[in-house]
């Protein structure tokens, strides 16, 4: 129980830090674990490549769907993160 409030505490605090950019590090290994690779070893490369071609669609999708102004890129993750953890929390 102890690690499960400090890991929570410890995400919380990564995320107020890093700023919402920081829900693609919480969720592309989850994804890359359930859809690519089983293994443990094997993702890191997988999560890398996915990280960087995810946040540049998402920075491309900000720049183009909003001509008017860009929307910024964390206020565009933290959407996407704050509806995968809630469609994760509902299958549990």
């Amino acid at each position: 129980m102890l690690a499960y409030i400090c890991a929570s505490l410890l995400s919380g605090v990564m995320v107020a830090v890093s700023s919402a950019i920081g829900f693609v590090r919480l969720m592309l290994p989850y994804l890359a674990r359930r859809f690519i690779v089983a293994k443990h070893r094997q993702p890191l490369p997988v999560v890398a490549l996915l990280g960087g071609l995810f946040l540049l669609w998402i920075d491309m999708a900000a720049h183009t769907l909003f001509t008017s102004d860009d929307l910024p890129i964390g206020i565009a993750t933290a959407v996407l993160g704050g509806g995968f953890f809630l469609i994760l929390r509902q299958k549990r």
